[in-house]
Order: C-alpha cells, then sequence, then structure tokens
C-alpha cells in the first residue's frame, strides 16, 4: 500500500507542475481572485480516481477560487461545464463516477505519461 500512495503522490505532484505550467493565470477569476494559479482544481475531485490526473479535468486556479469553489458544488458545475463544454463536461462527469482501483504498474505508467507530457510543455517554451 505504501508504494502506491507514494506513486499517488508523485503523480498528483507532475500533474501540478503540469497545471502551473499550462494555466499559470486562475481561469475562474471570482470575487477575490489573486489571479495566479497555486493549485490545481479538480473539476471532480481527486477522490475520483478515474479522473485525478486526466489533464482535460484539472485547471489552475488561485487558491480563492479553488476553496470558495470546492465550497460550491453547484456552482462549480455551471464553471466547470462552461469551460469544458457541456457535451465533454457530461462525458467526464460520468467517467468520473466509475470505481477505479489502479496496480502499481498502472501508476508507474500514467507516472511515466505524466512525466513525458511535462518535458514536452517544457522543452517547447525553452529559449
Amino acid at each position: 500500500m505504501g508504494a502506491n500512495n507514494n506513486m499517488i503522490g508523485a503523480n498528483d505532484y507532475i500533474v501540478s507542475k503540469i497545471i502551473k505550467f499550462r494555466d499559470p493565470v486562475c481561469v475562474l477569476h471570482l470575487t477575490g481572485c489573486t489571479h495566479y494559479t497555486n493549485d490545481p482544481m479538480h473539476v471532480f475531485g481527486r477522490g475520483n480516481m478515474a479522473t485525478r490526473w486526466d489533464l482535460n479535468c484539472i485547471y489552475g486556479g488561485c487558491r480563492s477560487c479553488h476553496s470558495y469553489i470546492d465550497t460550491h458544488p453547484d456552482e462549480k458545475e455551471i464553471y466547470f461545464s462552461r469551460i469544458m463544454e457541456k457535451e465533454s463536461y457530461n462525458k467526464a462527469k460520468k467517467l468520473s463516477n466509475t470505481n477505479v482501483k489502479y496496480l502499481p504498474s498502472d501508476l508507474n505508467e500514467i507516472n511515466l505519461k505524466l512525466k513525458k507530457i511535462f518535458n514536452d510543455i517544457t522543452s517547447s517554451h525553452k529559449i
């Protein structure tokens, strides 16, 4: 179980780096927004393992907007269904409700894919 938790944490860390690079400015811009991305905001929550590392279901947000949106689920659905477009949102929502259990090999494969994505996006911005 410890190895799985380590890989889950490693995957979360890489996703956070990807999102902060991809979305340096908060995507929500709600009242009190500090504008700069501090957090990856999971559209369906990190507990939904089927979409936990799906970069189409994670957006950059400031801490203020992230805290607000996570405590207002009805508004969260409205905002993210607009950002993602309704059809994509509904498909992702259905997927997020799927019960998924990852083997260590699955988590390692996800980790390698996320590292590649991070390397690809950061190397394309180097001078």
